[in-house]
């Protein structure tokens, strides 16, 4: 590999604000960095659960709002200009990462996150050619694949439906991994036990150390960990810490969540799932002010809390591993 550390981060909703007008780029103070180089899942987020598209987009990348599959494919179109116009090396296997490891440069996965519009299988082929790697089955609510997790605890949580059984199991076929993060209780196990391939959850943290339920439950997690599959932890402030105001946001919330996979014997399975652009508070010492002009992503808090092997292994050498498990 180049002289550069790399940091990975699972979810990145970047690409989305390329769509709104906002950026004109991938590249972005986030991932501009004079120490550190990223691979990072770019995620395609256009689904919120009423069937319209969530995210309003600029003039020149206007679609009918009952064409959620054609809007996915824009977006992914979006990323592959990024990649053409040498802003990232796209990356589809665990050797793109190291060729592009060597270089020193900045690499990109795409993902989806909300399938909702992908009900049929020919579909899901098409995505795969469009090079998505990571599938979300829902965002929050329930779609034609699997319960959401607005529903767990509820009746209405019936986890993967029969489409959404053979959908994950074609997914594993094709090498597409399966993210639980936004999936009810009973989807993720459910997921557990249909999948043939890798299983994921991009952006979660662990719910006995905040009580949400877009975290997950201590058996998911473990048996997560037990396969071979990856947590990347999310910096959104409720799933971080239950009932904190936004201006008490100390970067040592999140570390509970590291010290408690550490704890629980998963530490190897944990990274990053920033979630970037999809969320609106920070912790400060471990993602970027957006007050702060041109201030990139700091990491001065962890890397003063954890010794460098650990530090290394939750930055970046957990997901690699990962990646060269399964791609």
């Amino acid at each position: 590999m180049s002289g550069f550390s790399y940091v990975c981060d699972c979810h990145n909703d970047s690409i989305l604000r390329i769509g709104s007008g906002e950026y004109g780029s991938l590249v972005s103070p986030y991932n501009v960095s004079q120490k550190y180089r990223f691979l990072q899942i770019f995620a395609i987020f256009n689904e919120d659960g009423t069937g319209k598209s969530k995210k309003k987009v600029s003039e020149n990348f206007k679609t009918d709002e009952s064409d959620l599959f054609g809007a996915v494919l824009k977006f992914a179109d979006i990323y592959s200009e990024s990649a053409r116009k040498g802003e990232l090396e796209p990356c589809t296997s665990f050797n793109d990462f190291l060729k592009a490891s060597e270089k020193g440069l900045n690499c990109g996965m795409l993902g989806l996150e909300g399938a909702g519009m992908v009900d049929t299988l020919e579909k899901l082929h098409t995505l795969y050619e469009k090079q998505v790697r990571f599938i979300t089955l829902t965002w929050n609510f329930s779609n034609c694949i699997a319960s959401g997790c607005a529903v767990t605890g509820t009746d209405d949580d019936r986890g993967l439906s029969d489409y959404g059984r053979e959908f994950v199991k074609e997914c594993g076929k094709l090498g597409i991994a399966i993210d639980i993060s936004h999936a009810s209780v009973k989807t993720m196990y459910d997921v557990i036990e249909y999948a043939c391939g890798p299983v994921l959850a991009t952006h979660s943290n662990f719910r006995d150390v905040c009580d949400h339920r877009r975290n997950l439950p201590f058996e998911v997690a473990k048996e997560l960990s037990r396969r071979g599959g990856f947590i990347g932890l999310n910096t959104c402030l409720p799933f971080v810490r239950c009932g904190v105001m936004p201006e008490d946001y100390e970067a040592d919330m999140l570390f509970d969540h590291i010290d408690y996979a550490l704890d629980k014997g998963f530490g190897d399975s944990i990274g990053f799932g920033f979630d970037i652009d999809g969320i609106d508070d920070y912790a400060k010492g471990i993602t970027f002010d957006r007050s702060i002009h041109d201030q990139y992503l700091d990491l001065s808090a962890f890397t003063q809390k954890y010794d460098e092997a650990l530090q290394e292994n939750i930055r970046c050498g957990n997901f690699i591993r990962f990646l060269k498990q399964h791609f």
